[in-house]
């Protein structure tokens, strides 16, 4: 079976008012990088912006280490994602809008926390 990354991206995410994907191939040039795999070129221009990055124009810079983990912290504060206060489901509901692989988020929330040593 030939996988078609490319074509698939564009399909699912290419021409989404609510990414700013306005142009042919938008869907696969902003598909998700970084640890919280920013999608969308809205979100990489908003995100950009506050690093002082041109995500837009090179959206590649989230896959350089520190790009990525910094895109993170900016995820987090643009989400409020601290008022979730460890509440997993309204996390996952901040970040992917949905529910969606839940279980196996729980799996490993528990799995970090127990490596993590932290009590309830």
């Amino acid at each position: 079976m030939q996988r078609k990354p490319v074509e698939i991206a564009n399909f699912v995410y290419g021409f989404r008012e609510d990414l700013g994907n306005d142009q042919p191939g938008d869907g696969w040039k902003y598909r998700g990088r970084g640890i919280f795999q920013l999608t969308g070129k809205a979100n990489y221009k908003k995100c950009g912006e506050a690093l002082k990055l041109d995500l837009v124009e090179d959206p590649d810079l989230l896959l350089e280490p520190v790009n990525a983990a910094l895109s993170a912290a900016w995820f987090w504060k643009e989400r409020k994602l601290s008022d979730c206060k460890g509440d997993l489901q309204a996390t996952t509901r901040r970040i992917n809008g949905g529910l969606n692989g839940l279980p196996e988020r729980e799996k490993y929330f528990a799995s970090a926390r127990a490596a993590l040593g932290v009590k309830n």
